[in-house]
Parts: C-alpha cells; structure tokens; sequence
C-alpha cells in the first residue's frame, strides 16, 4: 500500500516528492552486462583492425580485394579474431563474432523488458525523493504505525544510483539475512583456518630457541648468521604481510555477495571483518604462537603450568612487533611514494594494458581509487598492538611511533594528490575506526589481569579487573549517549532556531541568504571570537606574511579555474529512471573509434550502424605510424557526460 504512489505523503511526509519501487530485474542485469562485455570487446577488436589497417599501408602491403574482408585495408587472414569457447573452440572473426552478439543480446534484453512479469514492483526496497534535505532527515527518523504499518528494516539517507547493489536489494529481506548469515559463518571459518600458515610463521621469529630445545633442528644453529637473522627478524613480518594483503579483496567480494544493498554498507562490513581478522590472526595468533613456541618444551614436560608460562613469555612476542612496525612502515610507505604499478602502467600503458582511445581517456580522467573498508582496520590494528603492548613491552611504543610516522608521510601526499575516495559512508568508518581503537585498551588490561594473576598479586588484579568494568561501562554509555547524534540530525535546530538566532544577533534580514550564509561561515571559522583591535607593532609584524598570501590567494580565486558552473540538473527522462534498475533503462554502449586516413573506421561504423549499433570516430584518430591521439578537451569526447545532480 505504501509503494502506491497515491499514498506516498501520507507514509513518508508531505514533502515527500517521488517514490521508486525496486523490481526484480531477474537475469536481465545477466543479459545487460553481457551485451556491454561484448560491445567492448568490438571496440577492442575494431580498433586491432584499424590498427593493422594503418600499419599494412605504411609498409607498403597491399593485397587484393578478394582477399580482404574491409576494402582492401587488411588481409583477410590478419583480421582480428578469438576462439569460442575460448581457447578450444572454433575460430571466429572476432569483429563478426561480437557484432552478431551484441545484437543477439539486444534482441533479447528488448523482448525480456517488454515480459509483462518483468517491471513489477516487489516488496523490497523503495527510493523516495523529498522537496528539502530536512524532510528527509524527518522521514528518516520518523516511522509509520498506520495499518498496515511498513516493515521497515533498514533505512539509508543520501544513497547515490551508482552505489545501488541491485542484485541484493531485489531480494526478499529472509533471504538477505540468510545470505548475510552464511557470510559471517564463512569469514568466521576463514579466520579460524587461516591461523594455520600465520601460526607457523609466527614461530619463525622464535626459531633459534626451538633449535636449542630440539636435537632434530640443530641444523638450523650451522646457517651462517645473516641467514638466521633474515629468519628471525625480516621474513616473519615480511610472509604474514603478504598473506594478509590478499585477505581484504575476498572480505569485500563476499560482502557484496551477503546481501548487502549499497557499496558503502558492504564496505563497512569489510571493515568490521577486515579488523577482526587482523586482531585475531595478527595480534592474537602471532602473540601466542610466538610464546608457546619459546616455552613449548616446558609445556610438554608440564602442562598445568601452561597459563603460567605463557603469560611469562608473552613479552618475548614483542620482538615480532619490534620489526613488524618497521617493515610495515619502510616497505609500505616507500611503496606508497613510488607506486611503482601505477608508475609502469602509466609510462606504458598505451603499449600494453589502454589501447583504445576509450581505455585511455578513462585512464587520464580518473583518479587511483582507495579502500578505507581495507586502510582503516590494517592502521587501526596496528594502534590497538601498540596500545596493548604498551603495558608489557613500551619499547614496542617507539618503534609504532616511527612506523606511523613513515605512514603518515606516505599518505598524506598521495590522499592530497594521487588518491580519492570512491565509496562515500559520510564518515562512517572514520567514527568506526575510532571505535574500534578501544579494542587496544581492553587486551592490554586483559594482559595485565593475566600477568598479575600468575604471579598472584590479588590486590593488583583485583583493581585491574575493577578498572576493565568500568572501561566496558563508559564505553558502553558512550556509545549509547552519542549513537542517535550519528544517526539522525537536529533539523528542527539547524533549520528553525539556529538561522533566527543568528540573524537577531548579527542584525540580519532573515530573508537574506547571501547574507546569513556569509555569517554563519565567519561563525563556523570562529572569527568573532578574534579580538576586534590588535596592537600596531603587532599587524605590522604579521601584515608582511598576510599581504603576500593574500595576494596570491586572490589571484587564484580570480582566476578562470575557480569560476564555479552550475551543475546541470537531469531531465524529466533521466529523473524518472533516475532510481530505476540500470537491467531496464541501459543501452547498447556507444562505440569509440579513431579515425584513420584509409576510412576504416568509417567502414565499420556504418556496418555497425546496419547491426543497431551506434558509433562514432569523432575526438579520436590514428597516424600512419599507428600512434593514437584523442582530444583532451572532455566537451569534445563524445563518450563523456557531465555529472548531473538529482
């Protein structure tokens, strides 16, 4: 009843403005991502035709019209093609081959999306649109009760199209918990197994004391010293940091697969997965792995000594951390300023990865992406080592000082100048993070309660364990009082007290928006606080750095870079399928060739436009060396398009 659009303001509010209803596309996302792999791997082909074309007129070939397949451009037999089933089927023209294919899906998709049990809203999920941001943070507070009253599970402000998930957000809300269930059971199974290989590498660092235990590893006492150090010392770290970096791209894939509706929410699932993995298996696993290992001999002639000690040894797993802060902090911050990947595929990418002028204007026009759902847990993890180790082993403090240091260098530059964020949380995982940083504070007063314990010091574990309550009550309080802050916003206060105030007190015209904006940005930057008269030795001093600054600031405000353009709105069509399954509203991508002087390119735009498929060799072209260039201004990529604000 509520998805009717005729009951939309009485469930969501008056300012409610439209509603989408999510349908389930069924295999048309199957068919829609197909026909899009095929129309590129066209414009792959086609462009390997053009290409061979220029080259065999430059060298001087040419070979009769019966033999060519393109009016005398290239061979027949040196025409682009590909084998399918790949590898071991029948070969094909690949030009042919993906042409046919992309109209075959284009057929298909067309008579699946006029199925009359296709386009059927479900049940799911709805997007709703308000007049003003307020309404929606109203609406978003605030629940129904009329009858039949919306079973609302989740709810999300601020949810762009492109982070949709539309695979998961079409499923009934059972079979998403079932599939967010299997998920957690099976990051739960990963990390129990994975602590097989970590365990094993953490006893590397102990590898001496066990030589001197064992008669049958004293062979390991004969290597030469640099060896035994390498071992010790270097390879640990160095193997648990490589098995770990693939472990965050199978967390994420697996979210996305758990039922999650949006990027950024399976983003912050990775972060929740990513940070336990890290504390259990590089913290917890490695730590007692490393100590067990010094005192494994003792262990087995006495067992019930065991939590004894342990608890003795474990300060000796520091030594682990002493150079795992190190080599994360070198290798990772030199690899970070060099970016050697990054580097190669940019001095050489036109050569072997970004052959079409469309692989290389998404290349040029894109920033490297970063995953904070992966950076966030490996820095906090590192936090809660230091904070627990602290305690126990405070050498470790200085060693994650310069460790951090070395990462705060790296990053700060390439966050500024390299990298942006590609999955928007509002800030979400910034807040979990912190969060999760108490992790820190509760081992290393479970260590302490275990090392007093077993030197039985009562009184001092008694406190410790008196100091954990507490912790865990504060914690807990806090996060109560300072949950509804991050979810919801004060509208009533923002929009309906704040502005009068600030307009009485600043003698501003309520209706005057430039001048309210104006105020209440001095106020944000706390300028009326600043005293309203300095003395005159004082600005003289400080008026010779202001002034430059000034100047130079000025000039770049005025400049033709920092003019600001309207953003252009959608149109009534694109709104309307602005929240509507892509599987329903995509079309066949439009084909990007270079021009080329023997009229390849026009050749095979007008075979593709005879299939239904459109195409274009405009900002683009070929010399006769084969070198290809595109127009850098975007205005005249023909497959470029403004952003557009809803």
């Amino acid at each position: 009843d509520a998805l009717l659009p005729g009951n939309l303001k009485s469930y969501f509010g008056e300012h409610a403005k439209r509603s989408w209803p999510v349908k389930d596309a069924g295999d048309l996302e199957q068919l829609v991502e197909q026909r899009k792999s095929a129309a590129m791997d066209l414009e792959s082909a086609e462009f390997d035709l053009i290409a061979r074309g220029v080259k065999s007129k430059s060298s001087g070939g040419n070979s009769s019209a019966a033999e060519n397949g393109n009016g005398g451009a290239v061979p027949k037999a040196q025409r682009p093609s590909t084998r399918q089933p790949l590898l071991v089927g029948k070969k094909h023209d690949a030009i042919e081959f993906s042409r046919s294919t992309v109209a075959d899906l284009a057929e298909k998709i067309t008579s699946h999306r006029a199925s009359p049990a296709r386009g059927v809203p479900g049940q799911s999920g709805v997007f709703v649109t308000f007049d003003t941001q307020p309404a929606a943070h109203r609406a978003f507070e605030t629940l129904s009760f009329k009858s039949p009253r919306i079973p609302i599970e989740d709810r999300y402000l601020a949810v762009a199209p492109k982070e949709v998930l539309w695979s998961n957000l079409a499923r009934p809300v059972s079979v998403r918990m079932s599939k967010a269930s299997l998920g957690l059971a099976f990051v739960i199974a990963f990390s129990i197994f994975f602590s097989i290989p970590v365990g094993l590498i953490g006893t590397l660092s102990n590898v001496q004391y066990l030589a001197d235990q064992y008669s049958w590893l004293n062979w390991i006492n004969d290597m030469p010293d640099w060896t035994l150090s390498l071992m010790t010392g270097l390879l640990p770290p160095f193997l648990v940091s490589w098995f770990v970096s693939y472990v965050p791209k199978l967390f994420r894939h697996v979210a996305k697969l758990s039922g999650e509706p949006t990027t950024p929410q399976a983003e912050l699932k990775t972060q929740a997965w990513y940070f336990s993995f890290q504390v259990f298996q590089i913290f917890l696993v490695t730590t007692f792995s490393s100590g067990a290992a010094a005192v494994a001999s003792q262990i087995i002639q006495n067992p019930q000594s065991a939590p004894d000690l342990l608890a003795s040894s474990v300060p000796k797993a520091s030594n682990f951390y002493l150079t795992y802060f190190l080599i994360q902090g070198l290798t990772s911050a030199a690899s970070n300023v060099l970016n050697s990947s990054d580097l190669m595929e940019y001095l050489f990418y036109q050569h072997f990865w970004n052959k079409t002028p469309r692989e290389q204007f998404t290349e040029y026009s894109r920033m490297k992406g970063i995953s904070y759902g992966s950076l966030f847990p490996k820095f906090t993890n590192l936090l809660v080592i230091a904070i627990a180790y602290s305690c126990i082993a405070p050498l470790v403090l200085g060693f994650a000082t310069v460790g951090l240091a070395l990462y705060y260098l790296s990053y700060r530059y390439n966050l500024l100048y390299v990298c942006q964020s590609k999955i928007d949380t509002k800030g979400e995982m910034y807040k979990r993070a912190l969060q999760q940083m108490m992790t820190g504070i509760y081992l290393a007063e479970l260590s302490l309660i275990g090392l007093f314990s077993a030197r039985k010091a009562a009184i001092q574990t008694v406190l410790i364990i008196v100091l954990l309550i507490i912790t865990a009550i504060l914690n807990l309080v806090l996060d109560r009082v300072l949950r509804p802050l991050e979810l919801y916003l004060g509208v009533d206060t923002w929009q309906e007290a704040e502005i009068p105030l600030l307009a009485d007190e600043e003698n501003i015209d309520p209706n005057d928006e430039v001048a309210l904006h104006t105020a209440a940005h001095n106020r944000r930057l706390g300028l009326d606080r600043l005293p309203k008269s300095t003395s005159n030795s004082l600005s003289q001093f400080f008026d010779s750095y202001i002034q430059s600054s000034r100047e130079q600031v000025k000039v770049w405000l005025n400049g033709a870079s920092a003019r600001e353009e309207d953003v252009p709105k959608l149109s009534d069509e694109d709104y309307k399928n602005a929240y509507e399954n892509p599987a329903f509203t995509a079309k066949t991508p439009k084909l990007w060739l270079p021009r080329d002087a023997q009229g390849v390119s026009k050749q095979e735009i007008e075979e593709n436009e005879r299939a239904g498929i459109k195409s274009t060799d405009e900002g683009a072209s070929i010399d006769k060396n084969g070198k290809l260039s595109w127009e850098h201004d975007f205005e005249k990529v023909p497959i470029f398009s403004k952003p557009k604000v809803i």
